[in-house]
């Protein structure tokens, strides 16, 4: 099947490209617009500001500029932008520069010396034709958001200057959290990065979740309505096999999907990247939304075909911290001639505590 491509990329002050898809099937990549959620890797540097360049196709599949590919429900309302310091808090899609946090307990840093559990991740990417300086690993802040309004947890931000980000390039920090995470107990966080952005003073944040236990309280029961059609089937493999051929030692967590049609009934299904997923957690027979932080990415679509699924290596960084029965959603347009629909595929693996 010849491949249809139309790029669409989302811009802020600074563009990011984070699509790193490795499609086995056939693709189509279509404009849907800004998004505000998407790409769970970190952002590279070598991508940044650079947009997509692949050139339009006049053959594309036709998608509404109003309908993002990642929709649904949000199990924690979004808390809107305060201050910190007397400064505006910025966050990404907002500033000249991007700071970038992710939480993984099955993945934690060995060089930070934290305990297992407690570091955060922490990228500083810089804007273009700005000089920023920023503090060591030691110098941020921790909130938690608590009830929509976010309250300090740690305040190490100090007046330190001392790492440089040179142009196109970012900064790699640790931020340990000692055990806070215990102490003040699942949640939603931010970390706060003091930012000199050409000698002036700025506060940049990126949230993530805590997840250590299943505790459906802190969750929404899930929406959604799942596998629809039986020509058209989602399945799961976890671990991933860049898992299992994996050297030994903490890795992230993957899932290998599959996506397939089982039999030409006349729809024209089109999914999106990896990035492009919900994961639910199944806790006393009932599922529940796994809350993702803000994202970003370069919306992409993929179509399946009879005898040529779309493979994806699915990253579980973030959404998975602990044991459990879980299922993956992957929502799929079906298109019918001049009707376009949109469904949800789902597919279950267990997460083991060894």
């Amino acid at each position: 099947m010849k491949q249809n491509i139309l790029t669409a990329v989302i811009l802020s002050v600074l563009i990011f490209s984070l699509s790193a898809c490795s499609m086995k099937g056939s693709e189509t990549e279509k404009s849907t617009g800004d998004a505000s959620h998407g790409e769970t890797a970190a952002p590279d540097a070598s991508t940044v500001p650079v947009p997509e360049t692949t050139a339009p196709d006049a053959s594309a599949v036709s998608v509404p500029e109003t309908e993002p590919l990642t929709t649904g429900p949000d199990p924690v309302p979004g808390t809107e932008p305060d201050t910190f310091n007397g400064a505006d808090v910025i966050t990404a899609g907002r500033g000249n520069c991007l700071i970038w946090t992710r939480y993984d307990p099955y993945d934690q840093p060995s060089a930070s010396g934290a305990a297992s559990g407690d570091a955060v991740r922490v990228l500083i990417f810089r804007g273009a034709n700005r000089e920023v300086l920023t503090g060591n690993s030691d110098s941020f802040a921790l909130q938690k958001d608590s009830g929509g309004q976010w309250t300090n947890v740690l305040d190490r931000t100090g007046s330190d200057a001392s790492v440089s980000i040179s142009r196109d390039s970012k900064a790699e920090q640790t931020a340990d959290c000692s055990d806070l995470f215990t102490r003040h107990g699942d949640g939603h966080y931010r970390v706060i990065k003091r930012l000199s952005v050409n000698g002036s003073v700025q506060y940049h944040a990126s949230d993530f979740y805590v997840l250590k236990t299943s505790d459906p309280a802190r969750l929404q029961k899930s929406e959604y309505t799942v596998n629809p059609r039986e020509e058209l089937v989602l399945t799961a493999r976890f671990p991933s096999a860049a898992m299992e051929q994996s050297p030994a030692g903490p890795q992230p967590l993957s899932l290998d999907i599959t996506l397939s049609l089982l039999k030409d009934t006349g729809i024209d299904p089109i999914c999106g990247t990896p990035a492009d997923h919900i994961i639910e957690e199944q806790i006393g027979g009932v599922w529940y939304t796994i809350p993702r932080p803000g994202y970003f990415i370069t919306l992409e679509g993929y179509v399946p075909e009879v005898d040529k699924p779309v493979n994806q290596e699915v990253s579980l960084s973030g959404t998975v911290q602990h044991p459990g029965h879980y299922r993956i959603l992957k929502r799929v347009s079906i298109g019918r001639g001049a009707a376009l629909t949109y469904e949800y595929y789902a597919a279950e693996f267990d997460v083991p505590a060894d």
